[in-house]
């Protein structure tokens, strides 16, 4: 009989601390700004992080919009869409991991070694098909990110894009409804 190929599994602690993190977004409803803010903070623990960030697809540029840790003040930080590791996660719409930043000509080295950033895993969010950005964790160790934490993000990655989608569809057919109806119809 051949024998299964190893597949990253993570541990019951981290399933039982995804489902957690499920209950808060659903509690936090679909406040976007929110959602990530958790997010990012759980992310931490979730996979033994230095820092975490989502960053957004804008135009040409991957620019911080919820950030914790030792990324927590760079907040609105803009990397070019071209150069970086999370560029290249939102082109590719795979997962990105750099064992270490010195070495690996895909990241935007002068932000890593502005965060003492040695390595990182970036993990697409998609929403309607598209990705529009990636959920980034990063430590000040070198190679400290493995499958399984991949594994980990992605099922993080994949909450967070429902969201994302519930979130804007939702709040778009709030935003349709009141401008097409006043308070007489």
């Amino acid at each position: 009989m051949p024998r299964e190929p190893d597949i990253a599994l993570p541990s019951r602690d981290q399933l039982v601390a995804i489902i957690r993190i499920q209950t808060e977004i659903a509690r936090h409803g679909l406040d976007l700004a929110q959602v990530m803010s958790v997010v990012v903070e759980r992310a931490l623990d979730l996979v033994k992080a230095d820092g975490a960030v989502i960053e957004l697809a804008e135009d040409d540029e991957m620019v911080y919009r919820a950030a914790s840790g030792i990324a927590a003040g760079q907040l609105g930080l803009r990397l070019k869409l071209a150069a970086s590791l999370s560029g290249l996660c939102v082109l590719s719409a795979e997962i990105q991991r750099c064992a270490d930043t010195e070495t690996d000509d895909r990241v935007d080295r002068q932000a890593c070694r502005r965060m003492h950033i040695r390595s990182m895993v970036s993990v697409p969010l998609l929403h309607e098909g598209s990705t529009v950005g990636v959920l980034k964790v990063m430590s000040k160790t070198i190679d400290a990110f493995d499958l399984v934490d991949e594994a980990v993000l992605g099922l993080l990655a994949e909450v967070l894009g429902a969201d994302m989608f519930f979130a804007t569809k939702y709040a778009a057919d709030d935003l349709y409804y009141r401008a097409t109806h006043d308070e007489m119809t």
